[in-house]
């Protein structure tokens, strides 16, 4: 086989993998499987477990996440009929009532035109949110906002030129921001500035959770998820936590920072489904 043959043989085993993939994560997300094994979702899965990178966990996060709430969407993306890049460009503005249409100009269109018309449709379609090391030292960010969040954010760079007597630039306007805003709101950094947890402090089955307590548990726990899955790996996200009590309040588990732990919503969830 020469080398142009091979080639192609290639391209469509790896058009093929990636529909089968599609397949099996569509079919894990449904039962409910990124949880059990210690994930969060599609995203988490696909980037620790599969080592795929960051894009790529995205878009299959994205696909999986529309496909199971549209059919035909499913249908073209496992058939293969369309790839995974074709189907996470429609992703913004498909829905089952337009799926047809979409799939079909996915199809047909070349990738310019296809991203034209759905940023006519959906003008934020292609606007991505992310953080790019770029160094050792710097990260890039990019992000689209609003004229009025871009006129709030130079004013505060004018009111922190005037503060310190220095031109502000916008990487000091957001360390300034970021960092009040951490000061003020992380419960980590409450809990560090709190009193310790008295020793003889009461154990009562409550739902009210004590200020003294939560301040425990967040010290201990330092704002990230503790649940460990069957591989012994720890969930560690730092976003949606809840409070849960070990023994459930309804079977008399005390409110107390022994029995509580921190855990992400999608954990919490599975706790209580688990019980």
């Amino acid at each position: 086989m020469d080398l142009r043959a091979r080639s192609l043989l290639l391209a469509q085993n790896l058009k093929q993998n990636y529909a089968d993939l599609t397949a099996v994560l569509i079919a894990m997300h449904r039962q409910k499987l990124f949880v059990k094994h210690g994930f969060t979702g599609v995203f988490t899965y696909c980037q620790e477990e599969l080592e795929l990178s960051d894009a790529q966990s995205y878009y299959f996060q994205k696909v999986v996440q529309s496909a199971v709430n549209v059919p035909k969407l499913e249908a073209a993306v496992t058939s293969g009929e369309l790839s995974l890049s074709q189907a996470r460009r429609i992703v913004p503005v498909i829905s089952k009532s337009n799926a047809a249409e979409w799939i079909e100009k996915a199809k047909a269109l070349p990738q310019r035109e296809l991203e034209r018309a759905v940023a006519a449709v959906n003008p934020m379609a292609d606007h991505v949110e992310r953080i790019r090391l770029v160094s050792e030292t710097q990260a890039e960010i990019q992000l689209t906002v609003s004229h009025e969040v871009a006129a709030l954010l130079r004013r505060v760079q004018e009111l922190e030129s005037q503060r310190t007597k220095k031109s502000a630039s916008l990487e000091d306007v957001l360390k300034m921001l970021t960092t009040n805003h951490v000061e003020k709101h992380d419960p980590v950094k409450k809990a560090e500035r709190a009193k310790p947890l008295p020793k003889e402090f009461p154990e009562e089955s409550q739902r009210a959770l004590p200020m003294p307590v939560k301040h425990a548990v967040n010290r201990r726990d330092q704002g990230r998820c503790t649940h460990v899955s069957d591989k012994g790996k720890r969930c560690d996200s730092q976003r949606w936590l809840e409070i849960h009590h070990r023994v459930p309040l309804a079977k008399g588990g005390p409110t107390s920072e022994r029995n509580l732990i921190t855990l992400c919503a999608t954990h919490h969830r599975h706790e209580h489904a688990t019980v």
